[in-house]
């Protein structure tokens, strides 16, 4: 315990208000997930024990660090009911996390029990993300174990209330599209996952490959991205940003494979429509057509330059007028089905992070460039197809 506190001790002369959280096996310090941590068994007692987010701030010493392991190792062992509160430890925050939307306020801390409800708002997660695009956009790299840990996060930023909830993220300025499109692609793609009975580790997979579809844009020049409209060269080139994403993961590794074929083919059409072109036609992956119509669904609720953002209703509609050629007939009827029915679950957060990234990844922001179409969009006047949101397929 001595060892431990004095390590705790030294990180706080450099850290003010160190936070740990734990999701699944996965431990993150602040942002960063700690990889030699991965698994640590520990890290699942502590969210059994319904602490996933741990704090400590300057009121802490070492009597009340010590009365607070002391605390949880003793649950641990007797199996105590974890539903009673931990006693309260001066210095120490500790609870499970809930997702706070745009219109809701932190909930009190004075007079509010030891394992408390924790505000969440992904803002940790937009950022990391804005760092993997930045990877990407610099590197040509994209690091899987911070791939991984967000989408842990995000998993279960979707139970924190102890129901399935959607948290999708409010767009709220254009430089903050990429990240915020990618996180909301992964949410609904693992929610659409999750309500078809699929196994924790295929709803992660499909988490995985809508944070990552798009990530062949970071290699599209970013003079061309901020045009109002493009020529046809100007489209030439941000046709190739399937093939750069799929490059860019396979150069890492074949363990997300199905991410790479995602990227690659998220703008097939079931139709034969759609880029790259292929050569002998054929069916493709199901997580692709599932991501495919997440992106679309998201791309048409955010506003762009030249139309408001789409109701709701507006973008359900577009999709099933569009099943069976833009998108899979049976996937959109299913992902249409499902928003319809989880319509009081979604969530919208604010963009809780304050990015702080330096480099290429803050002066380029990768968005979805413009259609020369400016009229506003109404249920009777669908979006322009090249508008609309790229759907990445994986076989």
């Amino acid at each position: 315990m001595d060892v431990s506190f004095g390590r705790l001790h030294r990180l706080m002369l450099t850290e003010e208000t160190p936070a740990f959280s734990f999701i699944e096996g996965t431990v993150i310090h602040g942002t960063l997930p700690l990889h030699e941590l991965k698994e640590w068994p520990w890290a699942r007692r502590l969210s059994a024990l319904g602490i996933q987010r741990l704090e400590f701030d300057a009121a802490v010493d070492r009597d009340s660090y010590g009365a607070f392991l002391d605390d949880v190792v003793e649950r641990v062992v007797s199996e105590r009911d974890t539903d009673a509160p931990l006693s309260q430890h001066d210095g120490i925050r500790c609870g499970q996390m809930r997702v706070i939307g745009a219109n809701e306020t932190e909930p009190e801390a004075e007079g509010s029990p030891a394992v408390a409800t924790m505000p969440y708002r992904l803002g940790e997660e937009s950022e990391a993300v804005r760092w993997l695009y930045e990877q990407a956009a610099t590197r040509h790299t994209v690091p899987m174990n911070e791939v991984e840990a967000v989408v842990r996060s995000l998993t279960v930023a979707m139970h924190a209330d102890g129901r399935l909830v959607v948290p999708l993220m409010q767009f709220n300025d254009k430089d903050q599209y990429s990240a915020l499109h990618a996180i909301n692609v992964s949410v609904l793609a693992m929610t659409m996952a999750e309500t078809l009975g699929m196994s924790s580790r295929d709803v992660r997979a499909f988490g995985i490959a809508g944070l990552l579809h798009d990530i062949g844009m970071t290699q599209v020049p970013n003079d061309l991205l901020r045009k109002p409209t493009l020529t046809p060269a100007d489209w030439e080139v941000v046709h190739t940003h399937p093939v750069a994403g799929a490059k860019i993961l396979l150069q890492r590794s074949d363990e997300h494979e199905i991410a790479a074929v995602a990227a690659y083919e998220h703008h097939a059409r079931p139709d034969g429509g759609g880029y790259p072109r292929l050569r002998t036609p054929r069916d493709h992956h199901y997580v692709s057509k599932v991501v495919s119509v997440c992106d679309a669904y998201d791309a048409l609720r955010a506003p762009k330059t030249y139309r408001q953002a789409w109701t709701q209703d507006e973008s359900l509609l577009f999709l099933e007028r569009n099943a069976g050629s833009q998108f899979d007939h049976n996937v959109a009827s299913a992902f249409v089905a499902m928003m319809r029915r989880l319509r009081g679950r979604m969530l919208l957060l604010p963009d809780a992070s304050a990015p702080r990234l330096s480099g290429p990844a803050e002066a380029r922001p990768v968005v979805h460039p413009s259609s020369p179409d400016t009229a506003a969009p109404t249920p009777d006047r669908p979006a322009p197809a090249v508008d609309t949101p790229k759907a990445p397929s994986v076989s």
